[in-house]
């Protein structure tokens, strides 16, 4: 085998690996959550729900319109992830392939979750 033949197959050994331990790491926090959330949607769901009865205290204060469809803009992102993180916590059932299943579910919404995540932070 030539050098540059076998450091592109140590590379992607390399990058193989990587994969696989992420991949682990994501199916040992899915299965050993009560809800079966990752650490970073369990806390990022946590955040939403504070900051969504905090703008929905917000509302029912005398606002300006600018500001109060602000806080409705919010809302309804807010709304929308906390949503979307149910549907992805909801996957997992107690077998290994329900687990299998949920960690599928995390990795295929994670850009929705980073989309709809930014829409909140812009609000």
């Amino acid at each position: 085998m030539d050098p540059a033949t076998a450091i592109g197959v140590a590379s992607a050994a390399i990058s193989f690996l990587d994969l696989a331990i992420a991949l682990c790491k994501l199916i040992s926090q899915v299965s050993s959550s009560a809800s079966g959330a990752t650490k970073q949607n369990a806390e990022l769901e946590n955040e939403l729900n504070v900051f969504k009865e905090w703008t929905e205290d917000l509302t029912s204060m005398q606002l300006g319109q600018p500001l109060k469809d602000a806080a409705d803009e919010s809302i309804a992102a807010s709304t929308e992830l906390l949503a979307l993180l149910k549907r992805i916590r909801t996957a997992r059932d107690d077998t290994k392939f329900g687990t299998l299943k949920a960690v599928y579910t995390v990795i295929k919404r994670r850009d929705d979750v980073a989309t709809l995540q930014r829409r909140v932070e812009r609000c």
